[in-house]
């Protein structure tokens, strides 16, 4: 297929570069609501829900985004710290359903964001990442 501009195809790991920092600022965020900001209100839900472990559950799911978003900003381990987010950010879709939104995303906002990160099992790191080439 002809491109009107075959140069800028040379940019395809800036692009990247530039996609996974954003999403790894968007899910560090996220995560930085769950654990500092909102994380009362989480528990609460949970515990209205009846759930066994709420409080714990909250800070382990919050801490583990929180860390997987660091390595996606840094570029360290992209590909395991993609699925390990994607996954996180299904489970913080499940953890905020409902008629109260305390995070205040909508469920399309989560599955886009977990195939964007799913995504870069494929495209890789981009420029600037501590990682190993496959």
């Amino acid at each position: 297929m002809l491109s009107i501009f075959p140069q800028l195809l040379s940019f395809t790991l800036l692009g990247i570069f530039l996609i996974r920092i954003i999403i790894g600022l968007v899910i560090f965020y996220i995560a930085y609501q769950m654990i500092f900001t909102k994380r009362e209100k989480l528990v609460k839900k949970l515990e209205l829900a009846k759930h066994p472990f709420s409080k714990s559950s909250v800070v382990i799911v919050g801490f583990s985004t929180l860390i997987s978003s660091s390595f996606l900003i840094v570029g360290f381990l992209t590909q395991i710290s993609s699925i390990v987010s994607g996954y996180l950010l299904l489970n913080i879709m499940m953890l905020d359903s409902g008629k109260e939104k305390i995070l205040g995303q909508t469920k399309l906002f989560y599955i886009t964001i977990s195939i964007i990160c799913l995504s870069f099992l494929f495209l890789g790191a981009g420029f600037f990442a501590i990682d190993l080439p496959l």
